[in-house]
């Protein structure tokens, strides 16, 4: 099942140097091939702080499941 992102939604990046980091969708644009969603993540990785603003391919994200 494709995962469809709502402005606000949580997302987990799945490629790419942010790979496992969490960020809040600011902005969804549907497309041909799912589209692309900005996506602002904002923790801690390496022990760098992380505050970016990226647009991804849907697929390149995934949802949140918090347990």
């Amino acid at each position: 099942m494709k995962d469809d992102f709502k402005v606000h939604d949580v997302a987990r990046v799945k490629a790419g140097d942010l790979a496992g980091m969490v960020g809040v969708v600011q902005e969804r644009h549907p497309g041909v091939a799912g589209g692309w969603a900005t996506v602002r993540v904002q923790g801690v990785k390496d022990d760098a702080p992380v505050d970016e603003t990226r647009k991804f391919k849907v697929s390149e994200l995934e949802r949140n499941h918090v347990r």
